[in-house]
């Protein structure tokens, strides 16, 4: 299982569980998005779970925000999570 790392706006950072084709956004008890306010914090939240990969995705509005056409695919960097 892999785990992404949605990096937005604002310092806040979804996480979503990869497992082969199949994908789910962690959420919290009301069933919303949980949402992190740094890596350091996801870590600490997943700190009994192993990952084969984690990776952070970042997708920036700035180029759209300047009149450019935006990226096709976001930043994706893997991490050292161990």
């Amino acid at each position: 299982m892999d785990l992404l790392i949605k990096s937005l706006e604002g310092n806040t950072y979804l996480a979503e569980q990869r497992d082969g084709s199949s994908s789910h956004l962690v959420l919290d008890k009301q069933n919303r998005p949980l949402r992190f306010q740094s890596i350091t914090s996801v870590r600490e939240h997943f700190s009994d779970h192993s990952f084969e990969q984690v990776w952070l995705e970042h997708q920036s509005a700035y180029d759209e925000m300047c009149g450019m056409q935006a990226p096709a695919e976001p930043l994706l960097m893997p991490l050292r999570w161990k």
